[in-house]
């Protein structure tokens, strides 16, 4: 047979035995079988032995581990899954000794005997879920349900009764009862709709002398949806609900929300303990306090907390407060926190319900039935400390210590501990066993170690240690003997070297100031920075230009990071500079320290080592922000000129616009009895609605500023626009014609640019025909050899060329050469600035492109943009990406707007796709309703232009509330700066007014699907 290396008999005579194959096997009775894998750490065992409870000692090479077959500390009991009998939401033990358990399928009713019954009906009626249990003075059981049935049920002598509780015709249901130091009862109410406002959710109601009185918003409770009930040992009676905290003391009301203290308003669970303070929770952030001088302080895991989701709250007889979470049970007794989860043997961590008694803690789960913690099992001495000599050194100490738990519970390696060098601050809690101590002084210190036991107790007990950090050798007497006679020595031999090195190093110095003196006095920024963007050195013209306080400060900068508007372009610099060893004239954008934008030239070279490598960048640097900003304004004024022109045949479009939807209105109104021609009607006003904000639109982007946005350009759209826009706008003697490549290919480039751009040409095009005549508008493709005759700086394989032409009076030589200078202009005085060609000429610059003009007297001009083609992927019309059903949603949105018809319209449309929706008709109401539906709220649609309190500002509120918020902007017209502004807040997106039906949902969608 296989030999046994170690082997022991229990009390009861069953027969253990460790092979030499690392097997453990069992005989009870007469049967032998193998005992299941051992952990990891217990392995090589070289003695088994039973204690006399049968536990199980196993000595090993890696130490000793013991096998509890023996504890009790948590027990448990549930039904076969799945039964809602094991979701255990209320317990309560009565005068009789029995314990009522409410369930999620009724009562079960454990008596003092040991039967267990259960009640799942009151006559025909099921009960469902319980979520309320209490006794009253008469030894009468009552029971409630937050949401199964309405009102109460008592049982007494054997019976059943029903109680309404509220007099009003809506009866109410009621989550918990509670019991005042009178004895009285309190029914905590809940309202069937749970977003009435707070005057119509119920509140509590007293029950005394057969009555029940209510204590409601009228009575001057916060909220009327009351969740849980305390009284003080002052007498003050506690009320947490839905809308903060509620004290009534001595005839006086006193409140606490978030603008007094409070992290979240609704407060489910309080409880008070001897010292007079109240205990919450509020679900989410731990447990808060509130003392006798009214002081909140909230606690979370940081301190001890097994869980910061925290459910119920009880302070048992003792004055142990304990509490339940989703991750176990924990409890909080003379200022230390113990918990009681799943490493403690808990069978599941989801807790609800909890009953402290004297020799135990009973605690109803989330579906896994009633789990009790046996109080004495639960008391456990602190782990052994063993602090090993320090190994010192001078500065440093290096010590290490062992940490054994009571039974092995927790193992070595688990036991958390902290420690504390002389009187300083204490470390974090850790699973550390050892540490090096640094930068200490010479002398005496003290060495302080806490370590926790399996329930986090450390009772404020402490391991200490002494050890001393010897002297330093060249602060030793010895030391100074030597050193003087060597400093002496060494004197004699500097101060006739330094003679000699006078004069050389004042020559050195006078050419060095020389060059600092041109260093810091120039006008242009001269730098020295490493290639990974540090700033070694730089001239006060630098610190200026950047809007620093000091060089130091901007030498901190990280040039990538801080200095770059964009940081990703600070490669395609050194690209350039590393290619070529040098840059001159390079153009690129920074940023000063508040953010505003900077262009400059840089002229820079590298520095290299002795091997070749690049250690630094040198060079200087020339502002022309005020040359760019100065362009900008001359494209926005040439903008502005294109729009005046304009001017006269918007209005004269809108006023066709608004006579066409006044007679279709008219005409609807007449015909209200026959549908076929309401539609028809209706259709003509949707469509010129449609139209004339098509109008509204062209104009805000023709006039707005823009810098350049590099995207992908469907060409052909933008032509066919701007056809669109000639006809509806230039005079009637003008024809436009179109001449567009078949298959024009996307291509990457700034489309409201070139928009721009063509509108120019075609204003131009019509001024040179007074008395009509016809513009082409055309665009195809051209190849690199057809250009570099014209335009040998040509180096794209392919051109998109854009051309508008004329059959106007032509261009002669002289001005040809001059049309491109700002301010040059043909036009009569008031006509124009002069400004359109010069900034068409910017913009083909900016895209590396090229412009040409073909002209001559009597036969009309062409104006050719060639701008070099970047394959773009294709544009997919965003309609086709999501169908009407995937629009719809179940969520509450808030709506913020003041103008009547444009809310009801918004809010109509979205109920017909789904949604719960709030409404508010200005700013200060819309902060007020988030304030009461925030839990419910999902997203809020506001205008900008709001009464009392402007989109902007009611944000800023809301936000306060909650930073995670999703709020969808809407309006005409934004700048892009103030656009950008407000996205950086934490706007999710904006709408455009007026407002399309499938752009709002798809945009409310994709902000509430995260997209």
């Amino acid at each position: 047979g296989e030999y046994i290396h170690s082997m022991d008999i229990s009390q009861n005579g069953d027969v253990l035995t460790y092979h030499e194959s690392n097997e453990l096997r069992i005989r009870r009775g007469k049967i032998w079988s193998a005992l299941p894998q051992l952990p990891s750490r217990v392995q090589n065992i070289q003695d088994i032995q039973y204690r006399n409870n049968n536990d199980i000692w196993f000595g090993t090479n890696n130490g000793l581990f013991l096998f509890r077959q023996s504890s009790t500390r948590w027990t448990s009991q549930k039904y076969n899954h799945p039964d809602s009998r094991n979701r255990i939401n209320e317990i309560v033990k009565t005068s009789s000794g029995d314990i009522w358990f409410g369930t999620g399928s009724g009562v079960e009713i454990l008596s003092s005997t040991g039967k267990k019954t259960s009640i799942t009906h009151v006559g025909a009626f099921p009960l469902n879920e319980i979520t309320g249990l209490a006794e009253d003075s008469e030894g009468g059981i009552w029971i409630t349900s937050g949401n199964s049935f309405l009102g109460a049920y008592r049982f007494f002598n054997n019976e059943w009764k029903h109680f309404s509780v509220t007099t009003d015709s809506e009866e109410i249901f009621i989550h918990k009862i509670r019991s005042d130091k009178k004895g009285r009862l309190w029914f905590l109410g809940l309202a069937q709709n749970t977003f009435a406002l707070p005057e119509k959710q119920p509140g509590a109601f007293v029950y005394e002398k057969n009555n029940f009185t209510r204590w409601g918003t009228n009575e001057g409770l916060l909220n009327g949806r009351v969740y849980s009930f305390a009284e003080g040992k002052d007498g003050a009676y506690w009320f947490a609900t839905y809308g903060g905290l509620s004290r009534y003391l001595n005839g006086d009301w006193k409140h606490w929300t978030r603008a007094n203290g409070l992290i979240s308003n609704r407060i489910f669970s309080v409880a008070t303990d001897s010292a007079n303070t109240l205990w919450f929770a509020d679900q989410h952030n731990g447990i808060g306090t509130i003392d006798a001088e009214s002081n909140i302080r909230y606690f979370t895991t940081k301190d001890g907390l097994v869980g910061n989701n925290v459910w119920e709250i009880a302070v048992d007889s003792s004055g142990i407060v304990w509490y339940t979470s989703g991750e176990g049970l924990g409890s909080f007794y003379k200022n230390t926190w113990c918990k009681y989860d799943v490493k403690t043997g808990l069978h599941n961590s989801r807790l609800w319900s909890l009953l402290p008694l004297k020799d135990k803690v009973l605690v109803g789960t989330m579906g896994a039935g009633l789990a009790a913690l046996d109080l004495k099992e639960s008391s456990q001495p602190l782990p052994r400390i063993i602090i090993e000599m320090p190994v010192t050194d001078y500065e440093y100490a290096f010590i290490r210590w062992k940490k054994f738990g009571y039974w092995g519970e927790p193992a070595p390696l688990d036991i958390y501990s902290r420690f504390q060098l002389d009187n300083n601050e204490w470390s974090d809690w850790s699973t550390l066993r050892e540490v090096t101590l640094k930068n200490l002084s010479s002398g005496n210190h003290t060495f302080t170690l806490q370590a926790r036991n399996l329930f986090g107790d450390d009772a404020g007990k402490s391991s200490t240690i002494n050890f001393t950090i010897p002297l330093q050798w060249y602060k030793r007497p010895t030391y100074y003997l030597t050193v003087s006679s060597l400093v002496l020595l060494v004197l004699i031999l500097l101060i006739s070297i330094s003679r000699r090195k006078h004069k050389h190093t004042k020559d050195i110095l006078d050419r060095d100031a020389r060059y600092r003196e041109l260093f810091e006095e120039s006008k242009d920024v001269i730098y020295i920075s490493t290639p990974e963007g540090k700033l070694l050195d730089i001239n006060q013209a630098g610190v200026e230009l950047f809007g620093y306080s000091s060089k130091q400060e901007l030498l901190l900068a990280n040039i990538e990071r801080d200095l770059y508007f964009d940081p990703a372009s600070r490669s395609s610099m050194q690209k350039n500079i590393i290619a070529k060893g040098f840059t001159k004239d390079f153009e690129i954008m920074l940023k000063r320290k508040d953010g505003k934008k900077l262009f400059v030239l840089e002229t820079s070279s590298t520095v290299r080592n002795d091997r070749g490598d690049i250690v630094a960048y040198r060079g200087i640097m020339r502002d022309i922000t005020e040359q760019k900003n100065l362009e900008e304004q001359l494209r926005q004024a040439q903008k502005m000129e294109s729009i005046g022109t304009l001017a006269g045949g918007i209005a004269h479009d809108f006023n066709n616009l608004l006579g066409i939807i006044e007679g279709y209105t008219s005409l609807a109104e007449r015909s209200i009895n026959i549908p076929e021609k309401i539609t028809k009607h209706l259709d003509a006003i949707h469509k010129s609605v449609t139209r004339g904000a098509k109008l509204v639109r062209q104009m805000l982007m023709f006039a707005r500023k823009s810098d350049a946005k590099l995207e992908s350009v469907n060409v052909r759209e933008i032509i066919e626009d701007i056809h669109k826009f000639i006809e509806e706008t230039f005079p009637k003697t003008i024809t436009c014609k179109l001449d567009i490549e078949k298959n024009l290919p996307l291509f990457v480039a700034d489309g409201t640019q070139i928009h721009q751009a063509i509108l120019n040409l075609s204003v131009n095009a019509r001024d040179a025909m007074p008395n009509g005549g016809t513009i082409t508008l055309s665009a195809l493709t051209v190849g690199n050899e057809k250009l570099q005759s014209r335009f040998p700086e040509a180096k794209s394989t392919q051109y998109i060329c854009l051309a508008v032409s004329d059959t106007g009076q032509g261009i002669d030589e002289e001005t040809k050469n001059r049309i491109f200078e700002p301010f040059f202009t043909t036009k009569e005085k008031g006509k124009g600035t002069g400004l359109g060609l010069s900034v068409i000429y910017g913009i083909m610059k900016t895209h590396n492109g090229f412009i040409d003009v073909e002209s001559s007297i009597g036969k009309g001009t062409t104006f050719q943009l060639y701008f070099p083609y970047v394959q773009s992927k294709p544009i997919v019309p965003e309609e086709l990406l999501l169908s009407t059903e995937m629009l719809r949603g179940t969520e509450a949105i808030l709506i913020i707007e003041d103008e009547i018809m444009l809310g009801e319209s918004l809010k109509t449309m979205l109920e017909e796709n789904g949604y719960t929706v709030l409404w508010a008709k200005d700013g200060i109401e819309g902060v007020e309703m988030y304030n009461i539906h925030q839990s419910d709220i999902a997203l809020i649609i506001s205008d900008m232009g709001l009464p009392k309190l402007n989109g902007a500002d009611a944000y800023k509120q809301i936000a306060a509330i909650n930073k995670n918020v999703k709020v969808i902007f809407a309006s005409g017209y934004l700048q892009p700066d103030e656009k950008q502004e407000l996205f950086d807040t934490g706007i999710k997106d904006f709408i455009h007014k007026p407002y399309d039906n499938h752009t709002v949902l798809k945009t409310v969608r994709e902000v509430l699907n995260g997209a």
